[in-house]
Formats: structure tokens, C-alpha cells, sequence
């Protein structure tokens, strides 16, 4: 995901969804449709039905590492 101009995606915090395969291709979804953009905007599954549940306000999981 990135971040896109203001405006792109109020709702979704302006992010870019993107789903890559390890080669570096786009998955597809059952359709055949790129899984790139506003992926799931919207539905009960998906990219940003996952990270509306990260902490903070920006969508985004972080996670610290202490050795």
C-alpha cells in the first residue's frame, strides 16, 4: 500500500492497495481483476477491512522488535 494524493480515498485515508505474488505479479481475484487500488472498499473481507483495525489512525500495523 501507499499513500496516494489528497482526496484519492477520504474514507480509507488516501492508501493504495496493492497485492503482489512473491514472482512480483498481481494476485487476481476470482474475476479475473487485478487486485490493485481500492481493493474490497467497502465489503467485510479484504485489504482495508483488515487494517481499519490497526492501531493509531492511519491503517497501518506496526510492530516493535526488542532484542
Amino acid at each position: 500500500m501507499f499513500k496516494r494524493e489528497k482526496g484519492y480515498d477520504t474514507e480509507n485515508k488516501d492508501w493504495f492497495w496493492v497485492k503482489y505474488k512473491p514472482n512480483g505479479s498481481l494476485h487476481m481475484n476470482p474475476k479475473k481483476m487485478k487486485l490493485a487500488g481500492r481493493i474490497a472498499r467497502g465489503a467485510d473481507k479484504g485489504c482495508i477491512a483488515c487494517h481499519k483495525g490497526a492501531d493509531g489512525d492511519d491503517m497501518v500495523f506496526h510492530t516493535n522488535r526488542i532484542k
